[in-house]
């Protein structure tokens, strides 16, 4: 029998930007995927979620109770679908890894197993004390003289507008980014500077700008 995998349900708690990032992964990963080919509803039907959120979440930050309602109802919506989507990942997924992953969630950890880094370089991306700036962390390279960073504008239907791109010298402290707009959502991506060369661009990975 295929081992089971379960879900990282942290979604279910996480703020609004952190949800709609979590949201936007489970969409890239499940459209058009050769592994989940009959999920429980049109994934269409999850980007019109995540966009609903996206809007009422800017509105709210002006701080009126209807519009937190709004932004309180459009998140319980989102996360009741998210859950449905996790089971039907964790039932067909086969008990590999490599499909699983495919999917956007996160797996379950185990044991003393901590966060889970966001992509291949960057270990984290939260908030930073003031509105519109972001605080990343990368992943340590042994190789590396140092790192580039870049960001842009995110749309799930068109992807990555126009890059704004930064050196890196050192993974700690985290690097501040500034100028970004809130409510807004940005891809980021990094890669690792050799002596004589560079790896390629990571993944992009989405965070919204709350």
């Amino acid at each position: 029998m295929a081992k089971r995998i379960q879900v990282w349900l942290n979604f279910v708690r996480a703020k609004p930007g952190d949800l709609i990032t979590r949201a936007i992964a489970v969409y890239k990963g499940l459209k058009n995927n050769p592994h989940f080919t009959n999920p429980p509803f049109a994934i269409e039907e999850l980007q019109a979620l995540i966009d609903a959120l996206r809007a009422s979440n800017t509105e709210a930050m002006d701080g009126s109770v209807k519009a937190r309602a709004q932004r309180n109802s459009d998140r319980e919506v989102l996360v009741a679908r998210l859950r449905i989507l996790a089971h039907y990942v964790e039932d067909n997924c086969k008990g590999e890894d490599t499909i699983f992953l495919t999917s956007g969630f996160e797996q379950r950890p185990t044991g003393r197993t901590q966060t889970v880094p966001l992509g291949e370089r960057i270990r984290s991306i939260k908030s930073a004390q003031h509105e519109g700036e972001a605080l990343i962390t990368l992943i340590w390279d042994p190789d590396a003289y140092t790192y580039l960073v870049r960001w842009a504008f995110y749309h799930l239907a068109t992807g990555p507008g126009d890059w704004t791109e930064i050196p890196v010298a050192n993974i700690r402290p985290s690097t501040l980014i500034t100028g970004l707009t809130p409510g807004a959502t940005y891809a980021f991506q990094a890669r690792a500077v050799y002596k004589e060369d560079y790896t390629n661009w990571t993944d992009s990975v989405i965070w919204l700008c709350s």
